[in-house]
């Protein structure tokens, strides 16, 4: 078995000089030969993904590749060339989709970058990568979701609404209200006015209620959305790679109440301030995620669009 291994991985090698050199046709031979014996070597699969694609051949070449990407998420020639093989089917935002995924594996990668520019002017053929060294094999998580039906903000990480504690304003005018009232009761010896006072409290307590249920976050993995409003609702979008800072602060009732806010700050001036969808252990943890996503697509979309 070791003997048959080191025959196989011998041929690879083989398989992918050939291919480097432009002999499509003997590197599938050589390909073919591996996968007759071991029809999941990864390499291999790969290798003849490259192979068709090479040739024209794209709806082979997308099943082998996404074949690969599925086991070996952090394989990123893997999805460029999957990204290559969707472009030549027509199908452009699948291809971003793919492509993304290689820059999210490894943001430096020039040829990546080019054909998203590419896609965007419509200019020219992506350069070939070489296959370089063996993939790794199937270790790894998954950066992205699988390819089919996924859309470019990419899979829904978190979804929540704010913490009704976290009103500080209306809190503060509840409190306030109620003592109000309570004293106007006492004064006066007549409970009228302490009922007034608990109907008050009672309205503005599910006002506050209502505007923490409709007060939503949602975290693609590069986008985030923002919903604000009760009847005149508000959604508020921004992708990762246009946000320019993200801080994260507590002030004196997000201390009380033990919870933090994050700003996060876009080219447009267009900040949002996320405040009270969780503890501030969470809120931190959130700051931290945030603050490495963006650095990852700020590196990978960087003036993708000129």
């Amino acid at each position: 078995m070791a003997r048959e291994t080191i025959g196989m991985e011998n041929d690879y090698e083989l398989a992918r000089a050939l291919l480097e050199k432009g002999h499509v046709a003997q590197a599938r031979t050589v390909l073919e030969q591996i996968l007759n014996v071991d029809p999941t070597h990864l390499n291999a699969t790969f290798g003849m993904g490259v192979c068709e694609h090479r040739s024209g051949q794209y709806v082979k070449a997308e099943r082998l590749l996404r074949d690969v990407v599925k086991r070996a998420p952090r394989q990123y020639k893997a999805a460029y060339y999957l990204g290559l093989t969707l472009e030549g089917q027509g199908r452009t935002e699948e291809a971003v989709v793919a492509l993304r995924h290689a820059l999210r594996v490894k943001p430096n990668f020039s040829e990546a970058m080019a054909k998203l520019r590419q896609l965007q002017s419509k200019s020219g053929p992506a350069p070939h990568v070489a296959l370089g060294d063996k993939l790794d094999g199937p270790e790894g998580t998954p950066l992205a979701p699988p390819f089919e039906g996924t859309s470019p903000s990419g899979a829904l990480l978190f979804e929540g609404k704010r913490s009704s504690k976290t009103f500080a304003v209306p809190i503060v005018l509840l409190s306030l209200l109620v003592v109000f009232w309570l004293i106007v009761s006492f004064l006066l010896r007549n409970p009228r006015p302490l009922f007034v006072g608990v109907i008050l409290a009672a309205a503005t307590f599910a006002l506050v209620v209502l505007l923490a249920n409709s007060t939503r976050l949602r975290i693609y993995e590069r986008r985030v959305e923002y919903q604000t409003g009760m009847l005149l609702r508000k959604v508020r979008s921004i992708w990762l790679y246009e946000v320019l800072d993200c801080e994260y602060s507590r002030g004196l009732w997000l201390l009380l109440v033990n919870s933090g806010k994050v700003t996060v700050k876009s080219q447009q001036n267009n900040n949002f301030h996320l405040v009270g969808f969780g503890d501030a252990d969470f809120m931190r943890k959130l700051w931290d995620e945030l603050r490495d996503s963006v650095l990852v697509e700020r590196r990978s979309m960087k003036k993708w669009w000129i």
